[in-house]
């Protein structure tokens, strides 16, 4: 029978291509912990074979129920377009833009978590990628070694601040400060769920990562982990496990108690920060950055732009290094350089990804929320950070936050149209 003949060439065709899909996308994860370029070889690789498959199996990754979450993300992007075809240097821009194709990690990884055990084979993948990393900045925190030879800044205690392959600390502290705790939450569930494996693995993991964040010693990391480990203890109080609680108290305390130079650097960049004319403070950078704004209201900048407009607004002879090249905060940013309009589209993408994060908890077994719970706790973490810095234009973080954002995405994903086979069923 040709019909039957061809239906089963189909899925087998299907079937390889999953599983070429997965491979890729666990390499993405994997190689987003320490290598910017390792990592986006793969989901590159994974765009191209998961378009393949779309294209293959007519399937609209578009669709159902997530279809709000991804208008919203096509109109910021279209905007974003907008505003570089009108700016001044419109080549530019559109270079500033390279960064948006990472959106295509959302729908892959949403499409991918449908099946439970690719749900584990990616965040196994995760897992292994920041436990060794963070095991090498413990190392690199007592040694100063760097792989590729770059001299370290001391630490304000002893040893040294730690970027782990990253190029620098702010970069490695926001990385794995959201991705702790994006795994804390994900052990909590875990735990609530008597998963002993799992929850063993995700809290450990967890606290390993929340350490070696700690010891990038930025100020915007350490903060973004406190509503979270505050968060974590609420819900283990509740759900009767003190002991990993007062766990998470304890190793949070010892760290301070053992980096007092934590502390000390904090409240000397404050008290920094707050000092008349300090052109490195944050008050100076967003004061200027509401002048760009005030300059661009409606159309920004246009990407990539803002430092030009920046220095415009500077004092005479400020020094070069005070030329910022973003707002040291995620909203100022995206409202400078795509104006106003821009702004609410971002606040919007934020909104309903929350929002269906949440609708998705609510849809499926207890035991199937670990990822979406996790996503939740990393996404609040990564918009702390966001408050200091312009995190979402760093793409080593970036990178991430789209797997997060598929963490809490999947569960809706199963309600769009002709979902294509992933080679086996889905539990």
């Amino acid at each position: 029978n040709l019909s039957n003949k061809t239906s089963s060439t189909t899925a087998n065709r299907d079937s390889f291509l999953g599983l070429a899909i997965l491979f890729t996308y666990c390499l993405f994860a994997f190689g987003s912990t320490f290598s910017i370029a390792l990592a986006q070889m793969s989901l590159g690789l994974s765009a191209a074979l998961f378009v393949a498959t779309c294209f293959i199996t007519r399937h609209n990754p578009f669709s159902g129920q997530l279809k709000p979450f991804y208008v919203a993300m096509g109109a910021l992007v279209g905007w974003k377009v907008f505003t570089a075809l009108v700016c001044p240097d419109t080549l530019g821009a559109f270079n500033a833009m390279r960064e948006d194709w990472l959106y295509l990690a959302v729908p892959i990884g949403v499409w991918l978590l449908q099946k439970e055990s690719y749900r584990r084979y990616i965040l196994t993948a995760l897992i292994v990628g920041v436990a060794l990393v963070s095991l090498y900045a413990f190392f690199q925190n007592a040694t100063g070694y760097e792989y590729r030879g770059k001299a370290l800044s001391p630490a304000p205690d002893y040893g040294y601040r730690v970027i782990g392959t990253f190029p620098h600390p702010l970069t490695f502290g926001n990385y794995y400060a959201v991705v702790a705790m994006t795994f804390l939450g994900a052990g909590i569930v875990a735990i609530r769920n008597s998963l002993v494996l799992w929850r063993t693995i995700l809290v450990v993991v967890a606290l390993l990562a929340a350490v070696a964040s700690g010891l990038s010693y930025s100020r915007g990391s350490l903060i973004a982990m406190v509503p979270g480990i505050i968060a974590g203890c609420w819900l283990l109080a509740k759900y009767r496990a003190r002991w990993i609680a007062v766990a998470l108290v304890v190793v949070a305390g010892g760290f301070v108690a053992t980096h007092p130079g934590v502390i000390f650097r904090m409240s000397t960049e404050i008290v920094s920060d707050r000092s008349e004319g300090n052109v490195m403070g944050r008050p100076f950078i967003w004061t200027h950055s509401l002048e760009v704004i005030g300059d661009h209201l409606l159309f920004g900048t246009g990407p990539g732009q803002f430092k030009e407009s920046y220095v415009t607004t500077l004092p005479p002879n400020t020094i070069e290094r005070a030329h910022h090249s973003h707002a040291h905060n995620d909203l100022l940013m995206v409202t400078a350089e795509s104006g106003i309009i821009g702004a609410g589209l971002f606040a919007l993408l934020w909104l309903t990804l929350i929002r269906l994060t949440i609708k998705g908890i609510k849809s499926v077994p207890s035991f199937d929320y670990i990822l979406p719970v996790g996503a939740l706790f990393g996404i609040g973490a990564f918009l702390v950070t966001g408050l200091t810095e312009a995190t979402f234009f760093d793409e080593e973080v970036r990178q991430m936050l789209m797997l997060v954002w598929a963490f809490g995405l999947w569960p809706l994903g199963s309600a769009s149209a002709t979902n294509p086979k992933l080679g086996g069923k889905s539990s």
